[in-house]
């Protein structure tokens, strides 16, 4: 196996590609199996996990936020679930 790291030392750049959501399709498992599952547990949305599901799963993989901060996109879902003006309460 190479030493990576003497390696790149000897290289004039180094070339990282993003492998969430980039090159590998990784984004949207990782979003449904992991994220939106810790969601719904933490902040006890069983009843609309659904909803939820489907909420985040806009939030973070289909709208214009696609790919923002894990937290600003958190806030956005929830906002989101609150309804206009934050009619229901989450």
């Amino acid at each position: 196996m190479p030493d990576v790291f003497n390696d790149l030392r000897m290289q004039d750049c180094l070339v990282g590609i993003d492998s969430d959501g980039c090159v590998f399709p990784t984004m949207e498992i990782k979003q449904r199996q992991c994220i939106h599952p810790l969601i719904i547990k933490h902040w006890h949305l069983d009843p609309l996990a659904p909803l939820v599901r489907e909420t985040a799963a806009f939030v973070n993989l289909y709208s214009r936020s696609r790919g923002s901060n894990r937290f600003v996109a958190l806030c956005r879902t929830m906002e989101l679930l609150a309804g206009p003006s934050g009619s229901r309460r989450v």
